[in-house]
């Protein structure tokens, strides 16, 4: 909780400084905050990659909940709360942009990785395919932070039951990738 509310309050600077210095670059990680909002997306444009749409969403739902993090926290303190004050207003709000900045952090960093890390095509098919999976369910599951109709929404129900096809074939050879025993898994 305490790392959570840290990244928090990073992000609220970060999204103040951002502002106040728009031509100024932002550290990498967080560069997202002074990008301009993603506008319509389509999961099912076969033109497009799924997994390049889908970090797109990962990035600016954390662009637009660090955005909302630092007004809200801005608000309260121009009503006259202190910082530590305007601060537990806003901890709830706080954990979220934070969960959402490591989403997309740690997605960024499975796009870049996999393909130096993963040699054998097979394998890393597999794992591009799970990677869709997980950041299909995020968008599932957190469909009100993201620039999707329910057309789209259910769309994303439906690519899940895909990959989990996908996927399924694979479950064994992934499982045993990750070093764990089969007497462990029991």
């Amino acid at each position: 909780v305490i790392l959570a509310l840290q990244t928090a309050r990073y992000l609220i600077k970060v999204v103040n400084e951002a502002r106040l210095r728009p031509d100024e670059p932002v550290a990498g990680s967080v560069a997202y905050v002074q990008d301009t909002p993603l506008g319509e997306v389509d999961l099912a444009d076969p033109s497009a990659d799924l997994v390049a749409t889908l970090l797109a969403l990962m990035k600016d739902r954390a662009r637009a909940v660090a955005a909302d993090l630092a007004e809200d926290f801005n608000a309260a303190t121009a009503a006259g709360a202190d910082f530590d004050a305007a601060l537990n207003s806003v901890a709830v709000l706080g954990w979220h942009a934070t969960e959402c900045h490591c989403m997309y952090v740690m997605a960024l960093n499975a796009v870049e990785a996999m393909p130096k890390q993963v040699e054998d095509p097979a394998a890393l098919a597999a794992l591009v395919t799970l990677l869709e999976l997980v950041l299909l369910q995020a968008v599932k599951e957190d469909a009100g932070n993201f620039a999707l109709g329910r057309a789209q929404q259910r769309l994303a129900q439906q690519l899940i039951t895909e990959r989990l096809d996908r996927v399924r074939p694979d479950a064994v050879v992934l499982s045993d990738s990750l070093g764990f025993q089969d007497h462990n898994l029991k």
